[in-house]
């Protein structure tokens, strides 16, 4: 196995897959990539090549490492923690829709539609029934 440090002294040049553990941030964009299910079969390929840090990679070396890991985090990642988050997102819309029974949301001419609405709401006719007549 070749160490980055010998790729140099021989000419070489280092060059990482696109998806990796090197950098933090390239890790967290790569989780949430994973957890949207959208790019994961790549990234779990090129996890399952990775030998050591600064060595070169070999094909396939820890395979079922790499497989178990990305489908707890596709499972842990996607349902709940996605899943969560969009929940709160709706949670939240429907607790201002209630609030403000949704008129913060309308234009000004659906305002005043809504306004009128409950106008006429509050002004039920009254219903006058007429007694019979005794004949």
């Amino acid at each position: 196995m070749f160490r980055a440090r010998e790729c140099f002294e021989r000419g070489g040049i280092w060059t990482n897959n696109v998806i990796n553990f090197d950098n933090v941030f390239v890790s967290i964009i790569m989780l949430f990539e994973s957890m949207t299910k959208e790019g994961w079969v790549s990234a779990m390929n090129s996890t399952s090549d990775i030998v050591d840090t600064n060595y070169i990679n070999i094909h396939n070396n820890n395979k079922t490492t790499a497989q178990g890991y990305f489908v707890f985090w596709i499972i842990v990642g996607n349902f709940f923690i996605v899943n969560l988050f969009v929940g709160v997102i709706i949670d939240n819309f429907n607790m201002i829709k209630r609030e403000n029974e949704g008129i913060k949301m309308l234009s000004k001419e659906q305002k005043t539609w809504v306004e009128i609405q409950k106008l006429f709401l509050k002004n039920i006719p009254i219903k006058f029934i007429k007694p019979p007549d005794d004949e």
